[in-house]
C-alpha cells in the first residue's frame, strides 16, 4: 500500500489515458468486461511506477538539493 501511495499521482494523471489506449488499439476487450479493468489496472501501475522513478523522484531530489526541507520554525 505505500508503494500505491509513492505513485499516487501518477495512477490518478495516468489512468485515463491509459484506459483510452486500451480501448483505441484493442479491438478483442469490451468497454464493459472485467479484463479491461484488470488490465488497465496492471498497466497504470507499470506506467505510474516509470514515471515515477524516471521523472519525478529526480525533479524531487532536484528540488531537495536546491530546496531542503529546513528544521528550523
Amino acid at each position: 500500500m505505500r508503494y500505491l501511495g509513492k505513485i499516487s499521482y501518477g495512477l490518478y494523471v495516468y489512468h485515463t489515458g491509459v484506459i483510452w489506449f486500451i480501448l483505441k488499439f484493442s479491438n478483442t476487450i469490451d468497454a464493459g468486461a472485467p479484463s479491461l479493468y484488470y488490465f488497465s489496472l496492471v498497466v497504470t501501475i507499470l506506467v505510474a511506477s516509470l514515471s515515477y522513478f524516471l521523472f519525478e523522484k529526480p525533479i524531487n531530489d532536484f528540488k531537495d538539493k536546491f530546496f531542503p526541507l529546513s528544521s528550523h520554525s
